[in-house]
């Protein structure tokens, strides 16, 4: 048997292995030991020699390779352990406070015998490391102001983070993972039992940059941007505000070296529950110069995601990029702009506070109704979301919206993480958020009977076309969001003409499918039924077509030659478009 103990210090001598990747034979070892001196590996092996490659990360310093390290074995069955000494450099940009680290001591705890956390921080001398601790669920754990963590007594098994929150920059956090739930071995009468299962904090490669740019590119009103994981190259990721977290699609986990920690049930959009896996180890996301060092992360099937939008979508930036930085999005010309968090927007914009709870921003806004009803109400802001203002349905029901007498039609608005989500679509006369009063603002009341549309804590949301109509600055450093008038401030608030919500298909996503089709639309008058394949619009490929574009010469009156597929029958039909929400009275049609 053999094992190596990596002793890594500082060109001063200080203790630096809180924290540092070691990948052994270019496998990461998956975990450091909870101390500041050295990180403890077993090689295995029952040969009389052997030699093995190192490669040690820690964030902000340069990272150290060791290509041939030959290590002792025992043939007895003692482990011969290895020292290998290691000193680390840090990088001529390094900040002044690098990283904090959360190791523990103890392999188990439960409510008779405690665990005690430790954060380990990295940064010059003269900093305070007191840190804020928090439980991310306190059904699993609890943790108190020293760090002591006592596991809650559970009939099943779950998962929390232990977060630990530097007081000196509260961007600066580590957490720890722990799952509870019934076990063999029980203490005090409680068979629940914790499981130290962290990962070693992974490297920010790419040094951070500030202020940072880049291209976005906008789709069904949604910002989607060019994230690195480490080194590998850029995926497309969505700027997504209504995610807490980071997340990747599913396809991806094995191939960007995550491995699944454990699968939950998740709920968000969509009436289906849906799986969510709790990956590690953690990630370091880049979007240009801007990084996101510790980052924790999902695994998503986001496949149903980009059918909807006609294009692939690799993974989500969330809640714990966007309190980091100053972001600001600029729809129009297609930009996304990253300062630091201390930025302080001083241009004419309309300052909207927003309030984070539970790792979403909220603001309030008052919706008003043609009949003059006005309503006041929690919305979270969500750039993942293509309509303006989606009503919870709880909320849209306590409200008689839409009122009687009201034009509406009951659609499919979108596709979420738990499937199709459907509501009913009609005017508001308007919208007031902060001191913005946007006039006939196409909106959504949801019917979803499950989900968030379902939350009755939270009157909706105020999604992306409202917000793709200004630069939008997501300022969470101080509290607010600003929006910036553009030229397409006063663009009128169009809807869908055609009756049908189209998805893309197959591996380069140029298969157009019909999701579905609102009775008395011109789509259900034309003959059009759901997982109807659109071939061709008025000649030109419907797969050379991008969904925005078709969408886009379905939201306008007109008639369109349609090249249809059902069940391996080819035929031609007639789409003619209308307005579906025009109001009967003076001056409408």
């Amino acid at each position: 048997m053999a094992a190596v103990s990596v002793l890594i210090r500082t060109r001063d001598g200080a203790p630096a292995a809180a924290g540092a990747r070691v990948i052994l034979n270019g496998r990461d070892t998956g975990w450091s030991t909870p101390v500041r001196d050295a990180v403890a590996i077993d090689v295995g092996g029952d040969h009389s020699s052997r030699h093995v490659s190192l490669r040690i990360e820690k964030p902000w310093y340069h990272p150290v390779v060791l290509p041939d390290v030959p290590v002792k074995v025992d043939r007895c069955g003692i482990v011969a352990t290895t020292v290998v000494p290691v000193e680390l450099t840090l990088l001529p940009d390094a900040p002044a406070i690098r990283s904090v680290y959360v190791g523990r001591r103890g392999l188990f705890a439960n409510g008779t015998f405690p665990s005690q956390l430790a954060a380990v921080l990295d940064a010059v001398s003269g900093i305070s490391d007191s840190v804020t601790w928090s439980s991310s669920d306190t059904t699993v754990a609890l943790v108190d102001a020293r760090g002591l963590m006592r596991t809650r007594c559970r009939g099943s098994y779950r998962e929390a983070y232990m977060k630990a929150t530097l007081a000196a920059d509260p961007t600066i956090r580590d957490s720890l993972l722990m799952g509870a739930g019934p076990a063999a071995l029980g203490t005090g009468g409680c068979n629940d039992v914790a499981q130290y299962v962290a990962e070693a904090s992974p490297t920010c490669l790419v040094p951070l940059r500030l202020p940072a740019r880049a291209h976005v590119a906008i789709a069904s009103n949604k910002p989607f941007a060019p994230v690195s994981i480490g080194v590998l190259p850029p995926l497309t990721f969505l700027l997504d505000t209504g995610s807490p977290q980071g997340a990747v699609d599913v396809s991806l986990i094995e191939r960007l070296g995550f491995r699944r920690v454990s699968v939950a049930q998740g709920a968000g959009a969509g009436a289906r529950p849906f799986d969510e896996a709790t990956l590690t180890p953690g990630a370091c996301f880049a979007l240009a110069g801007a990084t996101l060092p510790n980052a924790l992360v999902w695994g998503l099937d986001l496949s149903a995601i980009s059918g909807a939008e006609g294009r692939r979508v690799d993974g989500l930036l969330g809640h714990d990029f966007f309190e980091r930085y100053v972001v600001m999005i600029d729809y129009v010309n297609g930009m996304v702009e990253v300062r630091d968090a201390s930025f302080i927007y001083t241009g004419e914009g309309v300052a909207i506070p927003v309030a984070i709870e539970g790792e979403h921003p909220f603001a309030t806004a008052t919706v008003r109704t043609s009949s003059g009803v006005s309503v006041t109400g929690k919305f979270l802001i969500d750039t993942g979301v293509r309509s303006a203002i989606t009503l919870n349905r709880p909320f849209a029901g306590a409200h008689g919206l839409p009122g009687n007498g009201e034009p509406s039609v009951e659609a499919t608005v979108g596709v979420g993480l738990g499937g199709e989500t459907r509501g009913r679509v009609f005017r508001l006369s308007e919208v007031q958020l902060g001191t913005l009063r946007l006039q006939d603002v196409v909106a959504v009341a949801s019917l979803d009977s499950s989900g968030f549309g379902a939350d009755s804590s939270v009157a909706g949301i105020v999604g992306a076309d409202l917000l793709r109509r200004y630069n939008v600055i997501l300022d969470y450093p101080h509290g607010r969001i600003v929006l910036e008038r553009t030229p397409r401030s006063d663009e009128p608030f169009d809807y869908d003409e055609s009756g049908v919500f189209l998805t893309a298909e197959g591996p380069e996503l140029r298969m157009v499918r019909i999701l579905s089709v609102t009775p008395h639309s011109p789509a259900d008058a034309a003959g059009l039924r759901p997982n109807d394949i659109l071939l061709s619009v008025n000649g030109h490929e419907a797969g050379a077509l991008s969904l925005d574009t078709i969408r886009r010469r379905f939201r306008a009156p007109g008639v369109y030659r349609l090249q249809v597929k059902r069940d391996g029958d080819v035929f031609e039909e007639t789409l003619v478009t209308r307005d579906l929400l025009a109001r009967q009275g003076p001056g409408r049609d």
